[in-house]
């Protein structure tokens, strides 16, 4: 009965200028999430949690588990090509509605992880999939897969109005009274194991270390503390470009996905490997402040000039959602 309704829905829907229902697949997406959110639509979150400490929930977002709400969705979104897309194609089949993969990383890393976690599959062609539509963030993301029905690129949104370097650093009690001169920010959604490495390849070096994930609401007075932004993923990810964004000189590891979009000593630093953290964080520390500046003021610009405004992302979008809507009656995937 449900596949019947959300069939006669798409029919009377396919014209309408109602906001969209729309079912979210995945986990760890908050910050993208967060962006889709700023459209005019109403979102759903499939069996995931939300973590506040990353992005505070928005107010068009639910998040619901099998006890599905009084209602149909008008599409699905997934955000990789793995166990999350598979679960929503069978979803997109089973209630007839299209469906969308966003490609946030390269088929050179494949997916989302930290930098040294090792990614395979057993067969290549178990990821070349067929949604209706597929969004990557960068035409680097883009061109590495192997394109199939609409395929477009559209970049991630940033705010330099909110995020911008402070014309003075003034110490945050809320993040703590003993800073040290040289402070690190990290992006802590990782597990304490890969944590651990990172900082033990550092060795005895008094810096503060400030994680990302926070119950701060102004993320922007987290970053505006730091001087270097520790990524410790293996891809670039919206904490990068909102550190870069405050002026903090990101420092990642030499990943695919990162080497195409970070120029080495211009607008960040790259790492071959561990051995190398501790000399460059050294070496980092003993930059003029000219110097310093001046790779501060590359990382922001670099950052603007590559992303979108908010209503440019947001415009770019909807048009995606629109057609979308022409969509609803082939749901194959």
């Amino acid at each position: 009965m449900f596949v019947v309704e959300n069939v006669i829905q798409s029919v009377l829907r396919k014209n309408s200028d109602s906001p969209l229902n729309i079912l979210l697949i995945g986990q760890g997406n908050e910050k993208y999430t967060s962006l889709l959110c700023k459209t005019p639509h109403n979102f759903f979150l499939w069996e995931s949690p939300w973590n506040d400490l990353v992005e505070e929930r928005p107010e068009n977002l639910t998040v619901i588990d099998q006890q599905w709400p009084t209602r149909y969705f008008d599409m699905a979104i997934c955000n990789d090509r793995f166990d999350e897309y598979n679960h929503a194609a069978s979803l997109a089949t089973r209630f007839h509605f299209p469906l969308l993969l966003i490609d946030h990383c390269s088929s050179n890393v494949l997916a989302r992880t930290d930098a040294f976690a090792e990614v395979s599959v057993d067969s290549p062609q178990s990821l070349l999939k067929s949604p209706h539509a597929i969004i990557s963030r960068s035409q680097y993301v883009n061109e590495s897969w192997p394109h199939g029905k609409l395929r477009l690129v559209i970049p991630a949104a940033v705010d330099p109005e909110k995020f911008y370097i402070p014309s003075e650093r003034v110490k945050d009690p809320e993040i703590g009274a003993n800073l040290t001169e040289r402070r690190l920010v990290f992006d802590n959604s990782v597990s304490p194991q890969v944590g651990q490495v990172i900082f033990g390849a550092m060795g005895d070096k008094p810096y503060t270390v400030i994680p990302t994930d926070s119950p701060m609401a102004d993320k922007r007075r987290i970053y505006q503390q730091g001087d270097y932004f520790i990524n410790p993923k293996n891809h670039v990810t919206i904490k990068m470009l909102e550190a870069m964004l405050c002026g903090n000189i990101p420092v990642c590891f030499n990943r695919p996905d990162i080497a195409s979009f970070i120029e080495n000593e211009k607008d960040g630093f790259i790492v071959n490997d561990l051995s190398q953290l501790s000399s460059l964080i050294s070496r980092l520390n003993e930059l003029s402040e000219s110097e310093r500046q001046e790779i501060s003021e590359n990382a922001r610009q670099k950052v603007i000039s590559t992303h979108l405004s908010h209503e440019e992302f947001v415009s770019k979008w909807e048009s995606v959602f629109n057609y979308m809507k022409s969509q609803y009656y082939t749901a194959e995937v």
